[in-house]
């Protein structure tokens, strides 16, 4: 199991690829979602280095349905450093999702899942890509 799996019992799934592989072939493993490329760039936005810590320290500390602590704050802080510098600088990062403060949780500003939260990160660089994935109900 990825560490970020580990460390959140499962709660977010994590997947990866090295390249060559294009965005289709990454989330045809994903059978929650029904999007195709070109659904990509009206549901997700590119994050800046620091909405994306933001959002996967959010993401990494609570689950969406019920706030129930997945790690501590300074973990998933930790956890969110780590993962964010295993990419090159010119790494992109996209989410159907946002959070203005780490501890506030998150908020889904395009669903393309049928789950009532969803947590849907994508990172994009030269030699890999990958998808945080997290699906919640209350």
């Amino acid at each position: 199991m990825n560490a970020i799996e580990d460390k959140t019992g499962g709660y977010i799934s994590v997947i990866e690829k090295n390249d060559p592989t294009n965005f289709n072939e990454l989330i045809a493993e994903v059978t929650e979602l029904k999007l195709t490329s070109s659904d990509f760039d009206e549901s997700f936005q590119e994050l800046s280095i620091s909405e994306a810590k933001t959002l996967l320290v959010a993401a990494f500390h609570k689950t969406m349905a019920y706030s129930q602590e997945l790690m501590p704050i300074t973990e998933a802080r930790d956890t969110a450093d780590s993962f964010l510098s295993s990419f090159k600088t010119t790494a992109k990062f996209y989410s159907n999702c946002y959070s203005s403060c780490d501890v506030s949780g998150i908020t889904v500003s395009n669903p393309i899942t049928n789950s009532t939260f969803e947590f849907i990160f994508y990172c994009e660089a030269q030699d890999k890509k990958v998808m945080l994935l997290a699906m919640d109900e209350d």
